[in-house]
């Protein structure tokens, strides 16, 4: 695995809350606009590693896009459960 060549901003395991790991994060600064990131997926599922770079002023994009998915995954399961409770 080689690793991306810039300055590190983070790392951390994905699905550790649900209690499987699927893959490995690493957002590395490659230069002044840039900024990578590798998903390594094979050493945990299998699946091919996913590599991309965006500009490092988007990335305010990319977390509010994040959040707004966050949000209606929580209104979707909360929806789901008031229905499992009206039903028993």
């Amino acid at each position: 695995m080689q690793k991306s060549k810039g300055h590190p901003l983070g790392m951390g395991l994905i699905g550790h809350e649900s209690g499987a790991v699927y893959a490995q994060i690493e957002i590395t600064l490659r230069d002044f606009d840039t900024v990578d990131f590798v998903i390594r997926q094979e050493p945990y599922s299998n699946r091919p590693d996913v590599k991309f770079s965006i500009d490092y002023r988007d990335i305010d994009d990319v977390i509010d896009i994040l959040n707004e998915a966050k949000k209606k995954l929580d209104a979707y399961w909360l929806s789901r459960l008031a229905a499992e409770e009206l039903e028993v």
